[in-house]
């Protein structure tokens, strides 16, 4: 479910900030609303994996204690 009360995008588009409920797993997004991808899954091996947007090389690692943590 997506909260777009005032203080949203101001062109109206979904904003990650705006989420309020964890979406079901394996379900199809709504129009307008990102897709929900497990970490797990993402990182598929070992612990990190590295993403690319715009020449730029981040880090997204799990934790030890599970969390996420995304570095450049």
């Amino acid at each position: 479910m997506i909260n777009r009360s005032p203080g949203g995008a101001a062109d109206g588009s979904f904003r990650c900030d705006q989420m309020t409920e964890e979406p079901e797993r394996g379900t199809t997004p709504e129009e307008g609303e990102p897709e929900t991808l497990d970490a797990r899954t993402l990182i598929r091996s070992g612990n990190c994996v590295r993403i690319v947007l715009d020449q730029q090389v981040y880090v997204l690692r799990i934790t030890r204690g599970g969390k996420l943590i995304l570095t450049k």
